[in-house]
């Protein structure tokens, strides 16, 4: 199955999100705010400001959103080099590339949890696929792996590592029904409608299969506790918030059924850790320190329980 690069979206007159001039445009009013894109309803609930974008829940459905709307050309321009390689601006990664083990640790953990539902060989898909690490463990496992990747920067690198990758954010150039199994681990909740992208991925499943799939729960007990100052509340990187509810509901109207539902665990360096944190407050404290303890020269490897993540499998109903 030959799959086209996807075309690059011109980015011509915009500015990253995540620049002042966007945050402080972001839209504050009922009127301005966009629509549920899990019930279509409109005139969302404003609940707080998180980096000068506006934090909204569903009056109908109670899903949780950014209600700022964001051009397809913005999206990719924000998940540059800086995004992988330690932009403070970007509250990605500190040395993707470096931290290469500990992320392939974490992401065979992952393959061995989807191969109980799924098993090779057979066609893969990695949504959101970065350099293209998961990709490779899941060839070594027997998988024919593609990759979708939003990062011009990030897909190149993929492809650059022999790795069958498109560049864009949308499904449409691959086949209904092409895929055994797709994987999206932590870009739900990047994407502006993670629905319509739900309702994509099942039409590239075969009927009977699977999905799987990360991201943060908001009704979380650590979640709720951190409040606006949880980690979750990121955008524009991270533009809809899920509950086990409605990422349930959201699943079942686009034609799955959940298998299974669990936390989430990784292998993360200290400097990742540190330089998250730092990024996600940038005001604190804490900043200066944890820029500082960047510079040390040791980075050991954490294994962390995520309680405000979780990791979900379903698989495709058929028709």
């Amino acid at each position: 199955m030959a799959v086209p690069r996807a075309p690059r979206a011109s980015s011509a007159g915009l500015d990253p999100p995540a620049t002042a001039a966007a945050e402080a445009s972001a839209p504050r009013a009922a009127a301005a705010l966009r629509a549920c894109v899990l019930c279509g309803a409109s005139g969302p609930r404003f609940l707080f400001e998180r980096f000068g974008y506006p934090i909204v829940r569903c009056r109908r459905c109670g899903l949780e959103y950014c209600g700022a709307v964001f051009p397809t050309a913005a999206i990719l321009d924000y998940y540059s080099e800086g995004y992988f390689q330690g932009a403070s601006d970007r509250r990605g990664y500190h040395d993707y590339e470096g931290d290469e083990p500990l992320v392939k640790r974490s992401l065979g953990h992952k393959l061995r949890l989807l191969e109980r539902w799924v098993r090779p060989p057979g066609r893969l898909l990695d949504v959101g696929c970065a350099t293209g690490y998961f990709m490779e463990l899941a060839e070594a496992r027997g998988w024919t792996a593609w990759g979708l990747e939003a990062s011009a920067y990030a897909a190149t690198g993929a492809a650059r590592r022999g790795r069958r990758v498109a560049h864009g954010v949308t499904l449409a150039a691959f086949a209904s029904g092409a895929f055994r199994a797709v994987t999206m681990w932590d870009v739900l909740e990047h994407l502006p409608d993670a629905v319509a992208a739900l309702r994509e991925v099942a039409r590239v499943l075969e009927p009977g299969g699977v999905l799987g799939l990360s991201t943060g729960r908001v009704d979380s007990l650590l979640a709720r506790l951190r409040g606006r100052r949880s980690r979750i509340y990121n955008p524009p990187q991270h533009l809809v918030f899920f509950s086990r509810h409605t990422l349930a509901r959201a699943l079942r109207e686009t034609g799955f059924r959940v298998l299974a539902v669990g936390s989430d665990h990784k292998i993360v360096s200290l400097r990742y850790v540190l330089h998250l944190q730092s990024s996600l407050a940038p005001e604190s404290w804490w900043r200066p320190v944890a820029r500082r303890a960047l510079r040390l020269p040791f980075n050991p490897a954490l294994p962390v329980w995520i309680p405000d993540n979780m990791t979900v499998f379903a698989e495709r109903r058929a028709a």
